[in-house]
């Protein structure tokens, strides 16, 4: 995901904040799915604090 979304983007405003991840969200993630099933897996780490 790091090569379509960048680290320290600064935005000055919360609106401009939200309308960023709202573009990432409706046009690019849609567009590059199918490229992060091939990084997504099964081993995910089980925590018991009990």
């Amino acid at each position: 995901m790091h090569e379509y979304v960048r680290n320290n983007k600064y935005v000055a405003i919360a609106k401009a904040f939200w309308l960023s991840i709202d573009e990432f969200l409706d046009a690019i993630l849609p567009n590059i799915g199918h490229l992060l099933t091939s990084r997504l897996n099964g081993n995910g780490q089980i925590f018991n604090f009990t």
